[in-house]
């Protein structure tokens, strides 16, 4: 039994060592021998930019801007005498136009005229009196000299104080009229101007007082908008009226309220107005308004007139004030009503042999990536003249740009100075010199990844 067993044991042993044997020559022949790998040969490819050659141009500047319509002269209407209205024009009406002495509406005059009658006949017989008075003086003073009385008479013996009497009495006989009849056409109230009716709030039969009002009328010779212009535009406007006067052959340069309207307020400059007691206008930049965004919108246009005195404190901006002529209009329906708003278009200076960089180059708001001759990225900070313009950016025209570089328009956020691409529509390199993807000589010898921007500082 014990012999058995042990021949057992050594078997089962015998087995086991036989085993590990075997893996191991079989591990140690795959260690031996390992299969080959094939590895696919990597593919690099250029990133593939646009790019648009630079050429100098003139840009003609536009300011935007808003506002409201509003009348240049607005009035009140108010009685200036008590009675019932008695008659009332077909064109006082909200909307209607009329012109200058138009009667718009009439007072009952019947009491006036009454009144006006009797204070001339008071005057008459002031007169009447005074007559009869200087002729008593003459005769006191003849009687003095036949007489033969010697030495200067009396004021009372010539009767004096009954003549300044009788000269005071027609005096304030006179003045009584003159206010009869004033008061009587007054009972007729007439258009100060050539203008439109805003607001009616009376009508045929009312009565009414001194003082009372009677509606509002404007004056439609034009209109004016209030834009307010931002303080890095108020260069460009300066620029522009300072163009403008040259121009238009003025030696006098603007002076620094820049004000465009020549009004000297005497009856010759009225005369050669427009009409409703205004000079003749000095034009200055033209401005284009819109009323709203659609296809729909009316536009209008017209000048600045003048800028106001001082800067708003707290908005930090320049207002200024935009005239529309009225009379453009052919019809009251095309005119603008007062309170529209309306977007604004001031011309602006024309800006000399300047680049217009696309916005879709810029990167950081003040730099581009120029490709140079050998496809290379290279980076450059812009002199920036003017940046309202929603499409583009006008640089100067320095010597980090030049005529003919050519900016990316395609995004490479990380390229970095040096790197190799390729123009669209231009043949990929065949030599596989300069391997895609690879960098070329960093003329700043940096190598931290940042673009090295050349440059000078934007201009403010």
């Amino acid at each position: 039994m014990k012999l058995t067993r042990l021949i057992s044991n050594l078997i089962r042993l015998a087995v086991t060592v036989a085993l590990i044997w075997a893996g191991y020559s079989y591990f140690h022949y795959l260690v031996s021998n390992p299969p080959e790998v094939r590895q696919r040969p990597t593919i690099r490819t250029l990133p593939v930019v646009q790019v648009e050659e630079l050429k100098p141009a003139d840009y003609d500047v536009t300011l935007p801007s808003y506002g409201l319509v509003k009348p240049h002269t607005e009035t009140e209407l108010a009685a200036e005498v008590s009675g019932r209205i008695a008659f009332v024009s077909g064109a006082y009406r909200e909307g209607k136009t009329f012109q200058k002495d138009d009667i718009l509406l009439k007072i009952d005059p019947r009491n006036y005229e009454a009144s006006l009658a009797r204070a001339e006949a008071d005057l008459v017989r002031t007169q009447t009196a005074l007559s009869l008075a200087e002729a008593q003086t003459e005769k006191a003073k003849a009687d003095w000299e036949r007489l033969g009385r010697g030495g200067q008479p009396s004021d009372l013996t010539l009767r004096l104080p009954q003549l300044k009497e009788a000269q005071a009495a027609v005096s304030a006989a006179q003045a009584d009229r003159d206010e009869a009849a004033l008061n009587l056409q007054r009972c007729e109230i007439k258009a100060p101007y050539n203008g439109v009716v805003l607001e009616k709030t009376t009508d045929l039969g009312d009565y009414v007082t001194p003082g009372k009002a009677l509606g509002r009328i404007f004056a439609s010779d034009y209109a004016e908008v209030r834009l307010p212009l931002r303080e890095d535009q108020f260069p460009f406007f300066a620029m522009a009226a300072k163009e403008l006067h040259e121009t238009s052959g003025d030696s006098k340069e603007p002076d620094s309220s820049l004000e465009l309207t020549a009004n000297s307020g005497d009856s010759d400059s009225e005369k050669e107005g427009d009409g409703n007691g205004h000079g003749s206008p000095f034009k200055g930049p033209e401005v284009d308004l819109r009323s709203g965004d659609t296809r729909a919108a009316r536009t209008w246009s017209g000048w600045i007139d003048r800028t106001e005195g001082s800067i708003d404190a707290s908005t930090r901006q320049l207002f200024v004030v935009a005239r529309i002529p009225l009379d453009q209009a052919e019809s009251a329906l095309a005119l603008p009503e007062m309170g529209l708003f309306v977007s604004a278009n001031i011309d602006g200076p024309t800006l000399k042999n300047v680049f217009l960089i696309p916005r879709q180059a810029v990167r950081g708001g003040d730099s581009v990536i120029v490709i140079d001759e050998d496809k290379r990225v290279r980076f450059r900070k812009l002199d920036i003249v003017y940046e309202g313009d929603p499409n583009y950016l006008v640089v100067a025209t320095d010597s980090l740009l030049k005529t003919g570089d050519r900016v990316s328009l395609t995004p490479l956020p990380f390229a970095v100075e040096g790197d190799q691409v390729r123009i669209e529509g231009e043949e990929p390199p065949s030599d596989g010199k300069g391997a895609p993807g690879s960098r070329g000589p960093r003329p700043d010898g940096a190598g931290s990844g940042k673009p090295a921007v050349e440059g000078g500082k934007p201009r403010t």
